[in-house]
């Protein structure tokens, strides 16, 4: 089985076996809508309903959304959406653990967040249980609705009564706090609050002189803080306002160098939006210092948004060290033509990577335009990255920033620092002094990034991209081409097209369409509508999209994934194979690949390649189930039993509840 099967089937479970958990009138939702009528269901096979109604069943399923908090008990996620459902006028932002659906004809709708504790979910179909705390905080909720208002129980629910029963005797000891009652505390919906941390009203004083604001609190009144970091400078914050996310990066410093922040603030916005620049928005000043609003990056699947994130992980393949080179000249060239002379502070936790793999270089806040003045040439940047000039509080331009690149593409190769004294004395030392690189096709490249002499390493962004297309010529590996202007219908549309995880398929595939057909040289877009048809079942539409993604840019790893899982699908093995493969050579890392890939081996009998791919996605991913299911099932076949109890039992140990009954019957 692939990844991209799981939904439809892991370990065996069939979406027939859980029609007794939908009511009737969702079951003849699902038959309206897929045009099927029921002898013809009940006549065998799969037909379109009961993909429809497998889609039904899925958003209907506990998903974790960050940032929400239970209705009822305030913790974290996993939370189902769909138990208790409300409608409210359209003149506020956010209404605490709500989370809108859709807004017509002046109303919001949606469904409040409940977790898996208060709403456990039923072992034999996986949907939640309407439990008697969940009903009483319904009949809570009902009393004495502000005008305008509306509350109603929902249809996402599991129908086993004999589960059913099992929890709903229990009395409700949580202390529910009403939030339609807060509503009507803050007098008007135009104050409402933004939503809550666990419950209460949130802040929006400043915090107490040199206290950093906490997760809850919201900055000058409107930004509301899900996660504090404490960065070189000053606390970083992570904010939502409304609907949007971003960074908040306050400075901390000394009074006397708060003009030059300032000044270094102004420079990172004046380089504007790029596709591989975090973009710089606005700088303010709120509780009294100086704060830059920036672009928020997501993590991808493990958690990982920066080079160092994926350092940590495992050493990366020649073809991701160079796309993501060839897209950090690209981001240079740039932030160059606007005014940039140097960056200053060029290492891993600044090479932001998104979700999709893509490189974008962050936080200009010590870096110098070409407009100002000496003092803006102090020392500045982090020490097992500098080049000798910086250590002296000197810059040369790109070549400063080719060095410090030099240093991360020595640790994306090697995994280690190419310097490893501890002591800055010492450490300045062996910076003074010619490294000698290890062989590998990127030596060359390192070689002339850390040559002690500026003069002597690339002096221009175009220069390194050159070298490293040459490289990746001889190693016959594409590389991304080179973006066009930034555009922000374009990002928006993206990010709507890859809400289908979070039972928003419909409008994730109305996004993806208008953006394929808007922007039709977008290869994430035509990668994006690819892999909607394949969740949807549409193979030969899936083939056609992910084609001309890679027509586009073939040195993506997830429309090579795609592809193999389509011809999977129609049974071309040697086909799906290739596919498999090059989406390994594109990204290392790409453990859903490595499973896929290693599922195919099995199906073959070549057991040690499937055991040493399986094995490698679980290296990757410790802490993903899904793997090491796979893994077990590799195991198996292969006749190692042993093992693959033992992988079995990992899986049970990470699996959610509601999984860890289905893989301890196939033990």
């Amino acid at each position: 089985m692939f990844i991209g099967d799981l939904g439809r089937g892991l370990l065996g479970q069939t979406t027939r076996d859980m029609i007794g958990c939908l009511e009737q009138d969702i079951f003849d939702d699902a038959l309206a809508v897929s045009n099927v009528n029921r002898k013809e269901f009940d006549g065998g096979g799969v037909t379109q309903f009961e993909l429809i109604r497998a889609e039904l069943l899925e958003s209907y399923k506990p998903k974790s959304i960050e940032g929400q908090h239970c209705l009822i008990c305030q913790d974290s996620g996993p939370f189902s959406l769909h138990l208790i459902e409300a409608s409210i006028p359209d003149v506020v932002d956010r209404f605490g653990p709500m989370v809108f659906q859709a807004k017509s004809g002046g109303r919001i709708s949606g469904g409040f967040a409940i977790c898996t504790s208060c709403a456990p979910q039923c072992p034999k179909c996986s949907l939640p249980i309407r439990t008697r705390v969940v009903n009483s905080a319904f009949e809570e909720m009902s009393k004495g609705l502000p005008e305008g208002c509306s509350v109603n129980l929902g249809n996402g629910y599991c129908k086993h009564k004999n589960i059913f029963a099992k929890f709903f005797h229990k009395a409700n000891s949580r202390s529910f706090l009403n939030p339609f009652e807060m509503f009507k505390v803050q007098g008007a919906f135009g104050n409402f609050l933004r939503g809550g941390i666990k419950g209460k009203q949130v802040s929006n004083d400043p915090p107490r002189k040199g206290t950093p604001y906490r997760r809850g609190d919201k900055i000058a009144g409107r930004y509301f803080v899900e996660k504090v970091i404490q960065g070189g400078m000053g606390t970083v914050y992570v904010v939502l306002n409304g609907d949007e996310r971003l960074v908040l990066k306050t400075y901390s410093g000394s009074e006397s160098r708060r003009g030059l922040f300032e000044q270094e603030a102004r420079n990172w916005i004046s380089v504007g939006a790029h596709e591989h620049i975090v973009r710089a928005y606005w700088i303010d000043v709120l509780a009294g210092k100086p704060c830059i609003g920036a672009e928020y990056i997501s993590p991808d699947s493990f958690g990982r948004s920066n080079i160092s994130d994926h350092i940590k992980h495992a050493k990366s393949s020649p073809a991701q060290v160079l796309r993501w080179s060839c897209e950090f000249c690209y981001g240079m060239e740039h932030a160059i033509s606007r005014g940039m002379n140097v960056h200053r502070d060029i290492k891993p936790a600044n090479l932001m990577i998104a979700a999709d793999g893509t490189l974008k270089i962050t936080d200009f806040g010590i870096a110098i335009s070409r407009d100002d003045g000496a003092e803006a040439q102090n020392s500045a940047g982090t020490l097992p990255y500098m080049p000798p000039e910086q250590w002296y509080g000197a810059t040369d331009g790109f070549a400063t920033d080719c060095y410090a690149f030099g240093v991360v593409l020595h640790q994306l190769v090697f995994g280690a620092l190419p310097f490893d004294a501890v002591e800055p004395h010492n450490l300045r030392a062996q910076h003074q002094a010619q490294k000698v690189i290890p062989p590998h096709p990127l030596s060359q490249i390192m070689q002339r990034c850390l040559d002690p002499e500026s003069s002597r390493r690339f002096q221009a962004p175009g220069e390194l991209l050159e070298a490293i297309s040459e490289v990746a010529t001889r190693l016959g590996i594409p590389l991304p081409p080179r973006p066009g202007p930034a555009n922000g219908e374009r990002a928006e549309l993206l990010a709507i097209a890859s809400l289908q995880h979070s039972g928003a398929f419909d409008k994730a595939n109305a996004a993806a369409l208008k953006l394929t057909s808007l922007y039709p040289d977008f290869a994430p877009g035509w990668t994006q509508l690819g892999r909607l048809h394949l969740e949807a079942g549409e193979i030969a539409e899936c083939i056609n999209a992910t084609q001309i993604a890679l027509r586009l840019d073939s040195s993506r790893s997830a429309p090579w994934n795609n592809l193999g899982l389509c011809f999977g699908r129609l049974g071309y093995e040697d086909r799906a194979e290739k596919a498999f493969e090059m989406a390994i050579k594109q990204d290392a890392e790409n453990a859903g690949a490595m499973t896929n890939l290693a599922n195919l081996y099995s199906t073959r009998g070549q057991f040690a390649l499937a055991e040493k791919l399986a094995k490698r996605a679980v290296d990757i991913a410790p802490d993903n189930w899904v793997y090491w299911v796979n893994l077990a099932s590799v195991l198996r076949l292969g006749k190692k039993e042993d093992k693959a109890t033992e992988a079995y039992e990992r899986a049970i140990t990470l699996a959610p509840p509601k999984d860890q009954e289905r893989i301890r019957s196939v033990l």
